[in-house]
């Protein structure tokens, strides 16, 4: 009965489950990430969890990743890179339970956790989305969530790489962070400091190489929206505007100086990785290599900037 008086809050007056109006449908959810950690996602093959940091799992030290179905229309608190995954992946094999409400925020959240595991230890309830009436149901094979309110669904393993259907390139709030212990001075805020992330985490992907993210980066032969943007970031801070006359005239040498400059660039000293592609003779070759570079890397060979 706690339960239902928890999450009742959450779906009064919805009636029932209909696409549009207060429900919405359950098909993807997001996992938000800041530059560090998506560098880490690709470097790892998969998203790994961290201890649940609020709310009733605090102290079960549960290793958990969140995701949602919300999407916030000025901006993600948790970074400029989000993760999505269809809800049938994260739930098939998966039980559903109720963890709890919290209210300690601006938006309220419910929280669900989905998992394959023994979890009688835990302070959670089982759920059925068919008979019970909370702010997750299912009718046939259609699930629905209820759009009023922050949603949050927990996972307690990795997810690996495979598993994500999309990975977009966000922007992050202009205000407001999820990394509290940056005492709001993360570098990923708004447009401008999104933008850079992107062009930092491309940079590093080129530059490593890293093509653990390449299934998500990549449709049809096409590099994904967004991914070009970064691209053409990391060429208007690296290579626009110089003047070249550098003593390396051959594309071997300019292409190991562009992977430095790239990794330099990520690394964050921009000056640094400017001085490097000074090196090189003339502007024409710095960008046919970078341009070799992306479709290497990416595996699109019919590459060309638009």
């Amino acid at each position: 009965m706690l339960a239902s008086a928890e999450w009742a809050p959450f779906v009064e007056g919805f009636g029932p489950p209909a696409a549009g109006g207060k429900w919405g449908k359950l098909e993807t959810l997001w996992h938000g990430t800041h530059l560090t950690s998506a560098l880490r996602i690709a470097e790892d093959r998969m998203i790994s969890g961290g201890l649940i940091y609020d709310g009733k799992l605090r102290d079960t030290r549960t290793e958990v990743i969140y995701f949602s179905p919300n999407t916030w229309g000025n901006g993600s608190r948790y970074g400029s890179f989000q993760f999505e995954i269809n809800w049938s992946t994260l739930i098939d094999g998966r039980s559903l339970y109720w963890v709890e409400a919290i209210r300690d925020y601006q938006i309220p959240i419910y929280r669900f956790l989905v998992s394959r595991r023994n979890v009688s230890h835990l302070p959670v309830q089982a759920y059925d989305p068919e008979l019970d009436t909370g702010p997750l149901r299912r009718m046939g094979d259609e699930w629905y969530w209820a759009t009023g309110s922050a949603a949050e669904v927990v996972i307690d393993e990795a997810v690996p790489v495979h598993d994500i259907s999309r990975l977009r390139f966000d922007k992050h709030h202009d205000d407001y962070c999820s990394e509290w212990w940056l005492n709001g001075k993360c570098p990923e805020k708004g447009w401008s400091g999104s933008w850079n992330a992107h062009a930092k985490l491309v940079a590093c992907l080129l530059g490593r190489p890293l093509k653990t993210l390449n299934q998500l980066l990549v449709e049809h032969d096409i590099l994904a929206f967004g991914v070009e943007s970064a691209l053409s970031q990391v060429w208007v801070r690296l290579i626009n505007g110089r003047k070249f006359g550098g003593s390396i005239t051959d594309d071997e040498t300019a292409t190991q100086l562009i992977l430095s400059a790239l990794l330099t660039f990520h690394a964050g000293d921009t000056d640094g990785a400017r001085r490097i592609i000074d090196l090189i003779d003339t502007r024409e070759r710095a960008e046919r290599v970078l341009l070799e570079a992306i479709r290497q890397r990416f595996d699109t060979p019919s590459f060309n900037w638009s």
